[in-house]
């Protein structure tokens, strides 16, 4: 999926808009944290976590 997201992430005139919703266990289990910090400035990005420790900044649940 990496690949399908980052092919619309460089040719935003070839969509409309785009929401990515991802989803980890945990903040320490986050792959591509660079990439997505990117994808933030090009699309929707909802990025999610199951559980976190107290002071976590970012969306907890399911």
């Amino acid at each position: 999926m990496r690949g399908v997201i980052e092919y619309f992430a460089r040719h935003q005139e070839e969509r409309l808009s785009m929401t990515l919703i991802a989803g980890f266990k945990s903040p320490e289990d986050v792959l591509f944290e660079e990439d997505f910090k990117r994808w933030n400035e090009r699309m929707n990005l909802i990025l999610t976590v199951d559980g976190a420790e107290e002071g976590y900044e970012g969306r907890v649940g399911l």
